[in-house]
């Protein structure tokens, strides 16, 4: 005796084909109640391989067991629609579920990176021309990337072979006026996480077995912080020191700006981006 195969996926096509090759099977003239009881056997086994019922459809394992108990006096015609119905609903909320997924995603992707505010400190606010002048400029990379970039993320990633980031990004100092002065080194830049799995014990949940984590290298220097938010901190946060000779300016007042831009590819978690911003002037003093 040949007995169908009920291995379905989630798909209402295969519902469909599953359904009416049940239902030719069960018309059949080979031994109705014993087939009817094998049947309902690997109608149980078969849902249990359906894909949704692995994650955490309730419909899928509460049909197949409804039909794994159902007396044999019910007739097949109830059975076969019992079981079609719940199948075509739980497809439509397995579709619903993953639609919703991707509009997350898209939501996600389609928000807008962007570098925040730049803010320059200088060490004081006079100067004798032999002196140094040093500025910071402090600059974060914001929206999209920053909030895309967690443990969730980082995962999916891992898992998907896709365990480095190069995140580019560069800086430049100039004195005011209409025509604009570089000072001290430009930077040009760029940081590189790398995604890893760990066993390390001030990582790992101690119910879990190992955690995915990244590491952050800045300079060539790696850094492992132990929170998303700190990981975060260490990857798109910037202090950059600027460090000039007061003679390039010679005395009187100067106004000082810097321009950062910032680039990266597109990977699992977020799409490719090229962002820049300008600060607002501040002023120094040369005696």
């Amino acid at each position: 005796m040949n007995y169908p195969n009920f291995e379905v996926n989630n798909s209402l096509n295969s519902s469909a084909i599953f359904i009416a090759d049940s239902a030719d099977f069960l018309t059949s003239v080979n031994g109705f109640e014993l087939e009817l009881i094998l049947i309902q056997h690997s109608l149980v086994n078969g849902c249990l391989t359906i894909t949704p019922a692995k994650s955490t459809f309730e419909a899928f394992r509460s049909s197949c067991w409804i039909m794994y108990n159902t007396p044999i006096s019910v007739s097949v015609t109830e059975i076969l629609i019992s079981l079609g119905s719940e199948l075509i609903t739980s497809a439509f909320m397995y579709s619903e579920k993953a639609l919703i997924a991707d509009i997350n995603h898209m939501n996600y992707s389609m928000t807008e990176s962007k570098i925040s505010q730049i803010t320059l400190e200088k060490s004081k606010e006079e100067y004798s021309s032999d002196e140094n002048i040093e500025i910071n400029v402090q600059f974060s990379i914001e929206g999209g990337l920053r909030d895309a970039f967690n443990e969730a993320n980082w995962t999916k990633a891992y898992n998907n072979n896709d365990v480095s980031m190069k995140l580019k990004y560069g800086v430049k100092l100039t004195s005011g006026g209409f025509r604009k002065k570089e000072l001290g080194r430009t930077i040009d830049s760029y940081r590189k996480a790398a995604i890893f799995w760990t066993r390390n014990p001030k990582l790992v949940n101690p119910m879990k077995d190992r955690r995915i984590w990244v590491q952050i290298a800045k300079n060539f220097e790696p850094f492992i912080r132990l929170s998303e938010e700190e990981v975060r901190e260490e990857f798109l946060d910037f202090n950059e020191k600027f460090v000039f000779k007061a003679s390039d300016l010679g005395k009187g007042k100067h106004k000082i700006g810097a321009e950062v831009f910032s680039s990266w590819q597109k990977h699992d978690f977020t799409e490719p981006g090229n962002i820049k911003n300008n600060s607002n002037e501040i002023e120094v003093v040369i005696n």
